[in-house]
């Protein structure tokens, strides 16, 4: 018997499917579980791990002195490690660097303790089954988390993953963390259900996160990000701008907080784990209908959401169907007045106030109408400047309060 028919027997009895998987995870081939062990398929309960395997994303091999596996251990987001994505844990074993896996939940945990597991054995093959069989055991880890809390918290799993891997590669040490958790966090400092979230400009939020000290310690650190933005259902399939607004605030946060990140295109496919702990879904696109007679404001991520200190809208394509809209009701409905009120956020302004900012946004709206058949005489216009609804405690209810309101009536 050769020694590579004697490796494929020992690989095919030495683990189940993700012993299979990791054999060749630094190779450009993607196998499919075989051998006398695969495991049978999970029978669903209030609390059981997904039993498909996660596949897509890039390969992902070793670059750092220890590697963290950040992963998902929640609804709404696929199960474990992508197979390409194990080069790393088979480099960092072979080598005897620390490496562990880190769940990302509501509160998130450790899984399997960042630590060195450098193959023991008498030969090369007797190491190379140890190798893989240690690597199984971490894929297996991934795979099989479920979650102990509600909700799912990206920065506070970052910030653990961080700090434990640095506890083991000392100061000077590179931490690597690979994250296959889709991002679409609910809690924390990064809160992606929050309204207004996807109104708030990626960078204020990184810079949000910074400023109010919750920035995880990721200098000598890298992050590499498998699939961010997509997300597995109840959670509805973000569009792609979403996706790479998703995508461009991850990185400005690593960046913000000292470390380097780097984005692996490709979605996540597998199954999330049955659970009875919930997550609230991310709506980035929740446009608000409008009221044609009376008052209404449009605020959030709505059709008339404008950029930061700007009269330029933040969507101008919806903004443009918005107002069309509203022009062919008034143009229909001579009778009746509009009184247009813009709001602002409360940060300095290149404006000679908060009131000129908003008075300007409304008077771009009046423009607009007006431009579209409304008689210039049926519209007023005001600057409300900040009017604290909501308060303002991070980026994305700064986003809420630059709003216009319509309140329109009679003509006198």
């Amino acid at each position: 018997m050769n020694v590579t028919s004697l490796g494929a027997r020992l690989a095919a009895t030495i683990a189940a499917a993700t012993l299979a998987l990791t054999a060749t995870a630094c190779s450009s081939g993607t196998p499919t579980p075989t051998g006398p062990e695969a495991p049978s398929p999970v029978v669903a309960t209030a609390e059981a791990p997904s039993p498909v395997v996660a596949t897509g994303g890039g390969q992902i091999c070793l670059t750092g002195d220890v590697v963290v596996y950040v992963v998902p251990a929640h609804r709404n987001a696929a199960a474990g490690i992508p197979l390409d994505a194990l080069c790393a844990a088979e480099q960092a074993v072979e080598s005897g660097k620390p490496v562990g896996v880190i769940a990302v939940e509501g509160t998130p945990r450790i899984v399997m303790p960042i630590e060195s597991r450098k193959p023991e054995g008498n030969n090369d093959l007797s190491k190379k089954a140890a190798r893989v069989r240690i690597v199984a055991a971490l894929a297996r880890a991934a795979q099989t988390a479920v979650p102990m809390t509600d909700g799912t918290d990206l920065a506070s799993a970052l910030a653990l993953a961080v700090d434990s891997g640095r506890s083991v590669a000392g100061a000077t040490g590179q931490v690597q963390l690979i994250v296959t958790d889709p991002g679409l966090s609910d809690r924390g400092a990064v809160n992606l259900a929050a309204k207004g979230a996807f109104v708030a400009e990626p960078s204020e939020m990184a810079n949000h996160v910074k400023a109010n000290g919750q920035c995880p310690k990721l200098a000598n650190s890298s992050v590499a990000f498998v699939g961010l933005g997509y997300g597995l259902a109840p959670q509805a399939e973000l569009t792609i701008a979403d996706r790479e607004r998703v995508s461009k605030l991850w990185s400005l946060v690593v960046e913000q907080c000292g470390g380097k990140s780097t984005l692996i295109p490709g979605k996540i496919s597998g199954r999330a784990p049955t659970t009875d702990h919930t997550v609230t879904a991310v709506v980035p696109s929740d446009y608000p209908s409008f009221e044609e007679a009376g008052t209404f404001a449009l605020v959030g991520d709505s059709a008339l959401a404008f950029l930061p200190d700007s009269a330029g809208y933040l969507h101008p394509e919806q903004a443009s169907t918005f107002l069309d809209a509203y022009a062919r009701y008034l143009v229909g409905h001579p009778r009746l007045a509009v009184v247009i009120s813009g709001q602002t956020a409360n940060y300095s302004t290149r404006w000679a106030s908060l009131e000129a900012l908003a008075k300007a946004r409304a008077e771009q709206v009046k423009a607009d109408l007006v431009a579209r058949g409304v008689e210039s005489s049926r519209l007023t216009t005001q600057g409300l400047g900040y009017r604290a609804n909501p308060p303002q405690v991070d980026a994305a209810t700064a986003a809420l309060n630059r709003a216009v309101t319509f309140a329109a009536g009679p003509l006198p």
